[in-house]
């Protein structure tokens, strides 16, 4: 008899417009796996100060709203989804602001080791792909 197997976590690396998130969309979709951008992640929390009238240069108060974000990945309306604070972020995400802003907020050390962190928790118990330059690492 076989046993039921358990729920792995698969992460794609690889170059900047390489077919990461193609290759992961469609395997999380064809597998009922949460499928998990870091890459949105940098950008849901840029999106989150911007909404909070939070600059990249404020430091102290970037961290405390990170401390503060509800930052998840689940299945909405059979698609993929970014959610912070329970709403739904799709074009939000691909704005002219978060486009100008996400960047900076990238190389905030708190804000990497924060999503990092988050990435590691989401991965451990298994049913995700994860898509993102350095996921891997």
């Amino acid at each position: 008899m076989l046993e039921p197997h358990r729920p792995i976590t698969i992460a794609i690396d690889g170059f900047s417009a390489c077919g990461k998130s193609t290759l992961a969309k469609s395997l999380a979709l064809a597998m009922h796996y949460v499928y998990i951008d870091s890459g949105a992640m940098y950008r849901a929390i840029t999106w989150y100060c911007i909404q909070l009238g939070i600059k990249a240069s404020e430091l102290m108060k970037v961290e405390k709203a990170l401390n503060e974000i509800d930052l998840r990945f689940a299945i909405h309306n059979g698609q993929n989804s970014v959610l912070v604070d329970g709403r739904v972020l799709d074009l939000e995400l691909r704005s002219l602001v978060v486009n100008e802003q996400v960047s900076y907020f990238a190389e905030i050390p708190f804000a990497r080791r924060k999503l990092v962190s988050l990435q590691q928790s989401l991965g451990s118990k298994g049913g995700v792909v994860m898509d993102g330059r350095d996921i891997a690492t």
